[in-house]
């Protein structure tokens, strides 16, 4: 016998009608159970008892949602079910885990750095036999950021930057070069020690910084 499945009738003599009472089954799938009848001096019975699953169910939240844009950015989804899932990105970007589990949990979304000059999407699905799929739209926004030269000394901060990032410890006479992903020149100037670069001009994204010495680029 099982727990969930309960006989009206403990014991008995003659002919009589035994009823069984099962509790909900909260999963999708099929469960069994058996029912043992024994009396004295005769080979005990046994009826095998199915409960057929409840209808499977599958819920995310949030639908939509926005992370960072830098590596390694996270988001979490909340997920409820009664059978077993699966969850897929649409975009190589944007990983999901764990890719498949059975019941309630959640999901981690993690995602590379995002070095377009625009902010970019994914659709996460997760998926159920017997059950709609449920999909989450992800927006990544622009990783505005700089490579940072890997000189000991030179430091670039902060990174990523907003209104403006700041050079220090920069050799005498130093020439700096801004340039873009592609190569296009954003800002060239003779700098000194310490200097503060504003953003104003620049477009959100992932730049390129050089500095020039008595040694050359």
């Amino acid at each position: 016998g099982s727990e969930w499945l309960t006989a009206g009738l403990k014991a008995g003599t003659g002919d009589a009608i035994v009823t069984v009472t099962a509790q909900a089954n909260p999963a999708a799938t099929d469960r069994k159970s058996t029912v043992t009848v024994t009396a004295e001096g005769i080979p005990p019975q046994t009826v095998a008892v199915t409960q057929q699953g409840a209808a499977a169910v599958l819920t995310v939240t949030p639908s939509s949602l926005t992370i960072g844009g830098s590596k390694g950015s996270t988001g979490v989804l909340q997920v409820q079910s009664n059978t077993t899932w699966t969850v897929t990105s649409d975009q190589l970007w944007l990983t999901a885990g764990p890719a498949t589990r059975t019941g309630n949990g959640t999901v981690t979304l993690t995602a590379e750095s995002n070095g377009g000059q625009s902010v970019r999407t994914a659709v996460v699905t997760l998926s159920a036999p017997g059950a709609a799929p449920q999909t989450v739209v992800v927006t990544q926004s622009v990783n505005t950021a700089i490579r940072q030269n890997d000189a000991a000394m030179l430091r670039v901060y902060p990174n990523p930057f907003g209104e403006g990032f700041h050079i220090t410890n920069l050799p005498a006479k130093a020439v700096m070069k801004l340039t873009d992903m592609t190569g296009r020149v954003m800002l060239i100037r003779e700098t000194v020690s310490d200097s503060y670069i504003p953003s104003a001009g620049l477009a959100s994204g992932m730049y390129l910084l050089r500095i020039k010495n008595k040694e050359g680029w």
